[in-house]
């Protein structure tokens, strides 16, 4: 609706940014995309193409004389005729329309015999002047790539594997590759060849005529069968994606050709600070990145005879060498910034020995950073895209049955409820025939060994590193490492993973990965830390990568042990703890899940960096597969003087603020229930997810060293510290009972019938493990804390009664004939706790009616306890308790009342002070 006529004018307009250029055609070569009714600026050269057109024809007749019989006289003749066409039509070999219409399809169509097609080359080369075969082998090279650029995908897609064969043929060519290379635009014709579009629209349906998603199994059939032909013709082309880089890498234009790739990655490097986001980059150069990094790796793999050949990594000296000639120089590394580490360790640089930089470095140093770019991002949104469908065919298959159960008499919602189903059909349809085309194009298998052959390679590149030299390694290479087992991981079938031939040497190198570097110190920056702890939640949450875990040498899973274990209050606990915790979940008291919770992705909410924010993990959940070796080595850690106790009071810490945010939270949503914000309600229910986790940890370690969390005074090894612990574990288990009765009162319905994941019975269930494993491993122990429990103010005897009955009555409930919640023998493991709770109470009611404590006995600080400890020299007194915690907060030195300084620095054991 584009208006004309006397006044009315309309130019050409458009926006570059920086170094960016743009070619128009105003017709000087034929238009890939004609309007009707618009002719080009320049004069269509009619009489020129029907001269040369005439003239091909006797050349192809030439062409089969010489090929069919050989003699000497005849191709004498030949030659002679050659050079009087050639002479005739060389000038107008390299017009645009000439080549469009008619060289491309004489040399595709007619010259189709390898025989044929290199004579013509050979005649080419033999009977044009340079100029003339510099411009005829430019002008062909670029038409072949525009050609190849336009092509859409259908069902026999013959046309563009001819155009590839084509180019390979010219860069095979050494005459035609030199002036192919040395062209100034050789590096953006490249990219075209490298981009394949897939089909829309009509054509889409053409190529998928029968859409298929899960639930509708009609057309099942038929959808296998169009995706098989899909990835047989992909497969075609990919293999001369893969033959076009072999020729450059393998030739003598290598060096040119990673002149221009280092400058493509320089532009998407500057196009991704200039707009924060890789996602506005055009889609051709996406998909270019891609099949490039397909292209590379495949054609290295088949060059070096083995995929898993570990001759293949990026030697150190790429990335250390004094001169510093390897491009990307400023990009961050593991250690910091570059040119901080130059200065402060210019000592190390000076001493290394002068090293030729191998191309085979870098190479595999691009394709990394290809691969970092661009190519995970267009992973995960293919991924994203194959969700959706899956999420249409489920809110169709809801709609279909809301209209199977709707009462005929409710036309008005029926008719809304069929419109919606046609809505919601189109959708699905539409989407299951692009992911037909994706699954086989961006998430097929080859694009699987593809990653995992650069993935072992990086890991081999990371693994030979030591001391100084790994700092100066770029920070992208870890990056890629954790982004392409994401990859894995999120956007393949996992058991395709599994059976892969390559995956048991995967995960164990992996594994080693993993324990060598997730605490690594040499590593400064935050992200790569962070990511590769949630890299390491992943790893252990399958069976076959956490088996590669435990058949690590006995060095290696210490130091993945202690390294988790030492960094605990540093880093992010979060990511620490659902490791941990991963180690223990199928041992815990009633720590299962019903079988629909599993095989499924589930999207893990995690507090970010700065205050009030989080983020989401994917997380594929299977079936609890406890590490019990690990568990052993927690253990161990435990068990070592001082460990235990300084582990344990950060659990506490880090429970308490976990459940104040929880509650906090509750009360903000209580508040305003038709007002909160998304964030609140994210919050809450992540907080709610970490105190779980939190109570699950203290389960674990009161299940492997009960005397940490249970003080027993009359043991010949007595430590202070327990007596902190028993105490707040007490304080603990009497605040979640309170918090969990307020859950249960009918101001709270709302929040719990709001968020499905607020589960009461998981905390119940966490609180009585604590208990249960307690009761299990040390029942002398467990009168001890049920002794100190039911003495606490604020304890109430009904109401614990019930917390730990409803852990019982409820899971019992719960459970069914395919999954117990609470099994048999747990039954009977909390029958016996309360067994042993009511004998306690009832021996504590015995006696405090034999005997009272006069007031002035009691502790003056908690006016609980009797006093039990006196201070030095002062004489004043106060319950072990009290005094123990007070050292623990302050030990640097105590004062008091009467002001009477009591030095304790480098005073180890408490008892000599009182």
């Amino acid at each position: 609706n584009v208006k004309t006529g006397t006044g009315y004018a309309y130019f050409p307009a458009v926006s570059l940014s920086f170094e960016e250029h743009i070619r128009v055609n105003f017709g000087d070569r034929p238009f890939n995309y004609k309007v009707e009714g618009y002719e080009p600026i320049q004069e269509y050269p009619a009489e020129k193409i029907y001269c040369v057109d005439q003239y091909l024809v006797s050349i192809n007749n030439i062409l089969k004389i010489n090929l069919n019989s050989p003699k000497t006289n005849n191709l004498y003749y030949s030659q002679i005729s050659m050079a009087h066409i050639f002479d005739k039509i060389g000038h107008l070999l390299g017009n645009p329309y000439i080549i469009h219409s008619l060289l491309v399809p004489f040399i595709t169509e007619k010259c189709q015999l390898p025989e044929l097609r290199t004579k013509f080359f050979e005649a080419i080369i033999s009977f044009l002047d340079d100029w003339e075969l510099n411009h005829f082998v430019d002008e062909l090279f670029h038409t072949v790539a525009l050609i190849s650029y336009c092509c859409i995908y259908s069902n026999q897609p013959t046309h563009k594997i001819q155009l590839l064969q084509l180019a390979i043929d010219m860069l095979a060519n050494s005459e035609f590759s030199d002036i192919i290379v040395n062209s100034p635009l050789f590096g953006h014709r490249f990219m075209l060849f490298l981009h394949f579009k897939g089909p829309d629209g009509q054509l889409l349906s053409s190529v998928v005529p029968h859409a298929w998603w899960p639930g509708n199994e009609e057309h099942k059939e038929s959808f296998d069968h169009a995706t098989k032909n899909i990835y047989g013709a992909i497969k075609q082309v990919e293999a001369m994606f893969a033959k076009m880089l072999e020729i450059l890498i393998s030739g003598r234009h290598l060096k040119k050709f990673l002149k221009y790739l280092n400058q493509f990655i320089s532009h998407i490097l500057a196009v991704a600070v200039s707009l924060s986001n890789l996602r506005n980059i055009p889609i051709h150069q996406q998909a270019f990145m891609s099949n490039l990094f397909l292209a590379i790796s495949r054609s290295l793999a088949e060059n070096t005879n083995h995929m898993s050949s570990s001759r293949i990594f990026i030697r150190p000296a790429y990335y250390t060498t004094r001169n510093m000639q390897c491009d990307f120089s400023e990009l961050p590394r593991v250690g910091g910034n570059h040119s901080h580490l130059k200065k402060e360790f210019k000592d190390f640089l000076a001493n290394l020995e002068e090293t030729e930089i191998d191309d085979m470095s870098h190479i595999l140093n691009n394709t990394a950073l290809l691969f970092h770019l661009g190519v995970y991002r267009r992973l995960l949104s293919a991924d994203l895209f194959c969700r959706e469908m899956t999420d249409h065919a489920a809110h169709l298959q809801a709609v279909q049955e809301k209209i199977k159960n709707c009462p005929p008499e409710e036309t008005e919602v029926l008719e809304d409820l069929k419109q919606c189903e046609a809505v919601l059909e189109k959708d699905t349809i539409t989407t299951s025939r692009m992911t037909a085309w994706i699954k086989t194009v961006i998430l097929s298998e080859n694009r699987m060994n593809d990653i995992i052959w650069m993935l072992r390679t990086l890991l081999r590149s990371v693994d030979v590193v030591e001391g100084d030299a790994f700092i100066f390694m770029p920070e992208f290479y870890m990056m890629a490492i954790l982004n392409m087992y994401r990859a894995l991981q999120e956007c393949f079938p996992q058991k395709a993973l599994v059976k892969h031939r390559q995956a048991p040497a995967l995960f164990r190198e992996l594994a080693h990965f993993f324990a060598k570097h997730i605490c690594n110190p040499q590593i400064k920056s935050i992200d790569v830390k962070d990511h590769i702890l949630q890299s390491s939640v992943i790893f252990v949450n399958y069976p076959q990568t956490l088996q590669a875990l435990e058949r690590l040498p006995e060095t290696d899973c210490d130091l993945f042990m202690s390294s988790i274990v030492a960094s605990y209050s540093k880093t992010n606990y979060v990511h620490l703890s659902r490791m941990l915790i991963r180690f223990w979940k199928g041992h815990g008291f009633a720590y299962r899940d019903p079988p629909e919770y599993y095989n499924k992705r589930h999207e893990v909410l995690l507090p970010g960096v700065l205050a009030g924010t989080a983020c989401y993990m994917s997380v594929y959940e299977i079936e609890p597969n406890p590490s019990v070796k690990y568990q052993n080595l927690f253990s161990t850690f435990l068990a070592k003087e001082g460990n235990g106790a300084k582990f344990t009071n950060i659990v506490f810490n880090q429970l308490n603020s976990c459940l104040t945010e929880f509650m906090n939270s509750r009360k903000d949503i209580r508040k305003n229930q038709s007002s909160y914000t998304s964030l609140v309600e994210r919050s809450c229910l992540m907080w709610y997810d970490l105190t779980i986790i939190l109570v699950r940890f203290l389960e674990m370690i009161t299940a492997l060293s009960p005397q940490i969390m249970v003080a027993n005074p009359d043991a010949m090894m007595y430590d202070p510290t327990s007596e902190i612990n028993m105490e707040r574990l007490v304080q603990l288990v009497i605040q979640i009972m309170n918090r969990n009765k307020q859950l249960a009162l009918t101001e709270d319905t709302f929040i719990i019938q709001r968020f499905s994941t607020i589960d009461i019975l998981k905390l119940n269930c966490s609180v009585t493990g604590i208990l249960v494993h307690l009761n299990r491993n040390a029942p002398f122990l467990t009168e001890i804390f049920l002794n100190k429990l039911i003495s606490e103010r604020g304890f109430d005897m009904i109401v614990f009664q019930n917390f730990i009955n409803a852990t019982k009555t409820v899971g019992q409930k719960r459970s069914r004939d395919d999954f117990e919640y609470i099994s048999v023998s747990e039954v009977a493991e909390v029958d016996a706790l309360l067994s042993k709770l009511e004998d306690v109470h009832r021996n504590m009611m015995v006696e405090s009616r034999q005997s009272t404590i006069a007031d002035e006995d009691l502790c003056p600080i908690c006016y609980d306890r009797p006093m039990s400890s006196v201070f030095k020299p002062c004489g004043h007194s106060s319950c072990r308790a009290c005094i123990t915690m007070h050292h623990n907060s302050t030990p640097a030195h105590l004062i008091c009342p009467e002001n009477h300084l009591i030095e304790t620095e480098n005073a180890a054991p408490i008892g000599e002070l009182i």
